[in-house]
């Protein structure tokens, strides 16, 4: 029952993520820039200090292109929680789903007047791969704990 329970939660998160992800993607141009200046004023004042003044001039692209790893990363970590639920019956399929994610995202932003590039699938894809990869470290380490190596 307690297995169950884990699974329809991960479910849950993994649908929940992915909608939040195509909400960002439904958001037009002037909405996204918003977003992204809101999270710039924040951290330019350190950027500049760290790195000097003009450092931050890039930023807007940094951001942006952070903001899909990280949401795409998330992805990637629930994706592969729920695939080891379910006994790795499904392994593999995290992939799919998240190159699938990948490429309606942008397909999305193609009619919100914002750009769709195949680099940014990559990006977003490249996020997932971190999320898998830092599920299999852990996963990892607890079997060589477990093992007492």
């Amino acid at each position: 029952m307690k297995r169950k329970r884990l699974i329809i939660l991960l479910v849950l998160l993994v649908l929940a993520v992915t909608a939040f992800i195509f909400s960002n993607s439904l958001k037009g141009a002037e909405a996204s820039n918003r977003d992204s200046d809101s999270i710039i004023a924040l951290i330019q004042p350190l950027v500049e200090r760290l790195f000097g003044q003009g450092a931050a001039d890039h930023l807007n692209y940094a951001v942006r292109k952070s903001a899909h790893v990280v949401e795409f990363a998330l992805l990637g970590v629930l994706v592969s929680c729920l695939v080891l639920a379910l006994k790795k019956s499904l392994r593999g399929y995290e992939f799919f789903y998240a190159l699938a994610v990948a490429v309606v995202d942008e397909f999305i932003q193609s009619f919100t007047g914002r750009t769709s590039q195949i680099k940014d699938v990559l990006i977003d894809f490249s996020g997932a791969l971190l999320g898998f990869g830092i599920v299999f470290l852990i996963t990892k380490l607890q079997k060589r704990k477990k093992n007492g190596t």
